[in-house]
């Protein structure tokens, strides 16, 4: 092999390391800010095994109701964009929530009919800044609507929020039916 034909060898050779070094990086760089995003989490305490089932709620009716213990999973805040149903039943929306701090207990745990806004104690925010840490929580309450005469439902809930500028979601683990009657599919 010539002088010349190595010397192109080699240079390919350190070429090839070099952008082998470069996509190493740049994966390094993604798998650090995807894993290690900057910003608290959502930290949510409904596992599934909670449901709730609200009768005699008719069309165009809505409710509000208590879903969710929440906190962020270290110090700083996130604001939440919106709570939409997973492959919801009978048209069931979510229209409106509300975190409160559980600092007062002013909140009555439970489900009011109409709307959020028209129980003075389900008001609070969009933003959560209760540390787990403490296991200090807040409530988080939703206002949903049921827009026709049938049963209306959802199993599970996704949570959009806003954390140091990142935009992530939360499952909220909550089955949850309106019913038409007394209880959801009676006749």
């Amino acid at each position: 092999m010539n002088a010349r034909a190595l010397h192109l060898n080699t240079w390919l050779a350190i070429t090839a390391i070099a952008a082998l070094g470069l996509v190493i990086a740049a994966y390094v760089l993604v798998v650090v800010r995807l894993d290690g995003a900057s910003g608290p989490s959502l930290v949510v305490d409904a596992d599934g095994s909670t449901s709730g089932t609200l009768g005699s709620v008719g069309a165009k009716e809505y409710r509000s109701a208590y879903f969710a213990s929440i906190c962020v999973s270290a110090p700083g805040e996130i604001t939440i964009r919106s709570i939409e149903p997973v492959e919801p039943v009978g048209g069931l929306r979510v229209t409106d929530f509300s975190v409160v701090s559980t600092k007062s207990r002013a909140a009555i745990l439970g489900a009011a009919s109409g709307r959020l806004r028209d129980e003075p104690s389900y008001l609070g925010t969009e933003t959560v800044t209760a540390s787990c840490s403490g296991q200090n929580y807040a409530d988080l309450f939703v206002e949903l609507y049921k827009p026709r005469p049938e049963d209306a439902s959802a199993g599970e809930f996704t949570i959009k929020y806003d954390s140091d500028g990142d935009h992530r979601e939360a499952p909220l683990l909550y089955d949850l039916s309106l019913c038409e009657g007394d209880d959801c599919g009676a006749a």
